[in-house]
């Protein structure tokens, strides 16, 4: 089975700041925020974060693998909220450049990609602003001749909202669409590696470097297409095969319920004085008197064989051949009838006509003598 996907490296060049992972996934730089003063109307006051704060390892290593979402959530980005709110994530380590602190993105969503491959074509900017935690420092104070109130320490990020309109940290803090400032001009490449997957998929390898975001998107939307195509495919064998391991299970399940009595069965034939056993006897031996009574020799057939010869005896050589088990037992409860009623018949021919009556017993020489001399008999 060959494997889905290939190793990718993305590379921001000079060409293109922007490049496309073989899932059609969006990799794009942004510079995130900067050193300086920022205004918070909504506090009354204005917030410094200075160079020591944001260059902080420790707070520039918080950046990373933290959630991107689209404009700012009410709520800090959790364990309980991330499925609702991560369209992506920053992926790179944070850098410092100059002023600014900048690190790659990469946007997962499609609908955010597709809003941001129309910014490029209409040269938009796209801005972002950080989301984060620090600790005050109520010192004021006076930073390349601009006030403050508070000094903002122990910078933690947790999340980068981007399509905000007024970020604090300005118009610079945006993601770098094109190579010339947002100013068009810039190409973009795709390049998408070849996808083989034994049976389902085989797509060549793509390359496209195109100033139109059109190709792009087509591109993409080719191979999402091809790869939803069979991964249907896919799941359409996989039910089919759970189909037949479900089939295969139940003939399992039915041979070991078939197991099982029969395990019981043999553990009641061992039991010579178990009811099983005596049931048997009781039907044996009704059997052969019912079969004797019938002038039936049965010696050496099963049960059912017996039943039928039976039948077969009892009603002129009717024949059960293809007759269900419930006929059979049916037709031998009328045999057994017929055949009781046979023998209350010649029953009543023996006693002259009178059903139960026994013959008189013949008298002793006693009742012999009394009823001569007593007169009774001259």
């Amino acid at each position: 089975m060959g494997k889905i996907f290939t190793t990718f490296e993305a590379k921001l060049d000079a060409q293109s700041k922007v490049v496309f992972t073989e899932e059609g996934y969006m990799i794009v730089p942004a510079t995130l925020t900067r050193t300086g003063v920022f205004d918070y109307p909504e506090r009354n006051r204005k917030e410094l974060r200075p160079p020591d704060e944001v260059f902080d390892k420790a707070s520039m290593d918080s950046m990373a693998g933290k959630s991107v979402t689209l404009f700012h959530p009410s709520e800090m980005v959790n364990p309980k909220n991330v499925r609702d709110l991560e369209i992506g994530q920053v992926i790179g380590p944070a850098q410092k450049s100059g002023d600014f602190l900048t690190a790659p993105m990469i946007i997962k969503d499609k609908d955010t990609i597709d809003f941001l491959q129309n910014a490029r074509v209409r040269k938009e900017d796209v801005k972002v602003s950080c989301g984060y935690w620090s600790e005050d420092d109520p010192t004021p104070g006076d930073f390349n001749g601009e006030k403050y109130d508070v000094i903002q320490r122990r910078i933690r990020y947790n999340h980068v909202a981007i399509g905000v309109n007024n970020p604090r940290a300005g118009g610079s803090a945006r993601l770098a669409l094109d190579n010339k400032n947002n100013k068009g001009g810039s190409k973009m490449k795709l390049n998408l590696k070849a996808v083989k997957f034994d049976g389902y998929i085989d797509l060549p390898a793509v390359s496209i470097e195109t100033e139109k975001a059109d190709e792009i998107t087509a591109a993409l939307t080719a191979r999402t297409d091809a790869l939803d195509a069979a991964i249907v495919k896919m799941q359409a064998t996989i039910g089919e095969q759970k189909a037949k391991l479900d089939a295969a299970q139940a003939k399992l399940d039915a041979g070991a319920e078939k197991e099982k009595a029969l395990e019981k069965t043999i553990g009641e034939l061992k039991d010579i004085n178990g009811a099983h056993v005596k049931a048997m006897v009781a039907t044996r031996k009704s059997l052969d008197e019912t079969a004797e009574a019938a002038g039936v020799k049965i010696d050496n057939l099963d049960v059912k064989a017996a039943q039928v010869a039976i039948i077969e005896k009892t009603f002129d050589g009717k024949k059960m051949d293809g007759k269900s088990d419930d006929y059979i037992a049916a037709m031998y409860d009328s045999a057994v009838e017929t055949i009781n009623a046979r023998k209350n018949a010649d029953n009543l021919r023996r006693t002259g006509g009178e059903p139960n009556k026994s013959p008189e017993p013949e008298k002793t020489r006693q009742e012999q003598y009394d009823e001569i001399h007593n007169g009774k008999k001259k």
